[in-house]
């Protein structure tokens, strides 16, 4: 791919993980110039799905571009992006096939995928970036809980022992819908025994009106009789 004169971005002037030189998109060629991160905004939700990675960590694709370089806590609007880059760390990103942990030895495959959490924390530990999305086999989640303390800061919330990521970081929507599907569930089985036991009452009330209504029709068949008496006397 032919380099393109002033396509040059500001992140892979600040970043080491960045190797390949800025050019135009093989998926968007007729795309040409530089993008503030902050104005990134292509849907990342079924990457971020892919990989394993929490949407609630990562709010929008700049920012996905971002901590695939390094670039953790900054101001999207500072830092501008090539087509190239752009889709190369955003939602064209892919993952290798073996661990990425950088004290990994062996052929163990890939059991978890490097969180947002995670990817800083090796990169405060070991200076080496691991892009989020990447690859981690069983045995070296083990070694990042033996790392010390300090350097566990911002795991606190994430649980790398889970055993389906999936379901943890994507789940919101299904949860609600499974909440509204058993309260619904739960309205009708009330409604039902409401239902059951009205019609036991009625049932059971009924002979005792019709005892009622028979007793009002004899009553009022003798006081009709009674009053034809008085007026023939």
């Amino acid at each position: 791919m032919a380099d393109v004169p002033d396509v040059s971005c500001s992140i892979a002037c600040v970043s080491n993980a960045i190797k390949t030189p800025c050019t135009v998109s093989s998926r968007f060629p007729h795309e040409f110039g530089v993008r503030k991160l902050s104005e990134c905004k292509r849907p990342i939700y079924n990457h971020l799905r892919q990989c394993s990675v929490s949407n609630s960590d990562i709010a929008s694709e700049g920012q996905l571009i971002a901590v695939r370089c390094g670039l953790f806590e900054v101001d999207l609007s500072l830092y501008t992006v090539c087509p190239f880059h752009r889709d190369n760390l955003g939602i064209a990103w892919h993952e290798k096939s073996t661990c990425q942990y950088p004290l990994h030895e062996g052929r163990a495959k890939p059991y978890r995928r490097f969180t947002l959490q995670l990817s800083k924390l090796v990169f405060s530990h070991f200076a080496l970036l691991v892009p989020v999305g990447s690859g981690i086999c069983r045995k070296c989640i083990d070694l990042v809980h033996n790392l010390p303390d300090i350097f566990k800061e911002n795991l606190k919330q994430t649980d790398l022992k889970a055993e389906n990521v999936d379901e943890k970081n994507f789940s919101s929507d299904v949860t609600q819908r499974c909440a509204e599907h058993n309260l619904q569930a739960f309205q009708d089985e009330v409604d039902g025994i409401y239902t059951e036991n009205s019609d036991q009452f009625s049932s059971q009330e009924s002979p005792h009106l019709s005892q009622i209504s028979n007793w009002s029709e004899e009553n009022t068949t003798g006081l009709e009789a009674f009053n034809s008496l008085v007026q023939t006397l």
